[in-house]
């Protein structure tokens, strides 16, 4: 038995000053999801919140 699904994309027209907008929007999210993690290393790394691991362990984690 074999479930095939059709997949169909819907697009919708804004104005470019909207689309500007939301563009600008997303990239600044982007930013601050990016500083929040940065903030949280720092964090981490003052309250020596993190763990020592072996190099090779490390590579061959990845």
């Amino acid at each position: 038995m074999t479930t095939s699904t059709i997949t169909k994309e819907n697009y919708i027209s804004i104005p470019k000053n909207e689309y500007i907008i939301l563009k600008n929007i997303y990239e600044l999210n982007k930013k601050q999801q990016d500083l929040t993690r940065i903030y949280e290393v720092e964090k981490n790394i003052e309250t020596k919140n993190y763990k020592k691991v072996n190099i090779d362990d490390f590579i061959n984690s990845i």
